[in-house]
């Protein structure tokens, strides 16, 4: 259904713009600005990009992916969703490739998602919040664990690991310097918005020697210093179910996917409680924000 009324506004703005350029007898209509912008980098992403990209098509006026050099499938799945594909060569700084990406944009504002992330059936709700006069829109992240059991880490880690991901089209607003993990610069005022949630893939898709490599890859482009975050198994964690689930059809999907990992659930009660009192707090506390604008 959702997908039914894109394509219908589509069609009825197509309409209107020949219309217009009928009656008046002007040669190229411009057409308004797009409200959201979606940003996603890839490279050899095959296993996860096609969930990125169901996931926003529903909700994006336009969707950018910037490749740097896949080799699998990764750019003939994103050709089913966007004719918006650009090259740029990773030269070994995310900042650097993010404010490419940024440039190439149209939206008053923007989504940046990983390849091997997706959002829920809230982020319908997060959207609403664009309209209340904040530069940027910061969402929990869940790492997720278990398909089967629709589980997350929690530590101090993993949960609820902030991303600043929802920005104003601006170009005051730019990532920093910072090689990996990089920094956004002069996004304020922003607001920490309790309600739908990003979810991350990577722990599933590759195995701990995978992501030991990934991770030293990371902390070798940082110069050192670089938290081990993508190695759970070396933290005493715990998990709990998710408070969100996707879109039903995102959900089979994945739940028909084999290729997945799961990890050992270690729940503990009291810690689920804790965070499912900690989660409605953050709700209540970010439509008080809102609401007293501060």
């Amino acid at each position: 259904m959702k997908e039914y009324k894109r394509i219908s506004s589509c069609l009825v703005r197509s309409g209107i713009c020949v219309i217009v350029k009928e009656i008046f007898n002007v040669g190229d209509f411009i057409m308004p600005q797009p409200f959201l912008s979606v940003l996603i980098l890839t490279k050899n992403n095959q296993r996860s990009i096609n969930y990125a990209l169901m996931s926003v098509q529903p909700y994006a006026d336009e969707i950018i992916v910037l490749d740097s050099g896949s080799q699998d499938k990764t750019l003939e799945i994103a050709n089913r969703y966007t004719d918006k594909i650009y090259f740029r060569e990773f030269e070994g700084h995310f900042g650097q490739q993010k404010n490419y990406g940024l440039s190439k944009c149209t939206g008053k504002w923007i989504f940046i998602l990983d390849s091997d992330e997706f959002i829920g059936e809230n982020f319908a709700t997060t959207l609403k919040y664009l309209h209340s006069g904040f530069k940027c829109i910061t969402m929990p992240r869940y790492h997720i664990c278990s398909i089967s059991q629709w589980s997350h880490f929690v530590t101090k880690a993993h949960y609820y690991d902030w991303q600043k991901r929802l920005i104003k089209n601006d170009s005051n607003i730019f990532y920093g310097n910072n090689k990996v993990h990089e920094n956004l610069q002069n996004y304020s005022p922003r607001l920490h918005c309790a309600a739908g949630h990003i979810f991350h893939l990577d722990f599933l898709l590759h195995d701990y020697t995978a992501r030991a490599k990934k991770s030293a890859f990371y902390d070798h482009l940082a110069g050192g210093g670089y938290p081990q975050l993508y190695l759970p198994e070396n933290y005493p964690y715990y998990t709990m179910p998710m408070q969100e689930l996707p879109e039903p059809d995102i959900l089979q999907a994945l739940r028909r996917d084999k290729s997945f990992r799961e990890f050992e659930l270690r729940e503990n009660y009291f810690i689920t409680l804790r965070e499912c009192c900690k989660w409605k707090v953050r709700q209540a506390a970010t439509s008080l924000r809102v609401a007293l604008k501060f």
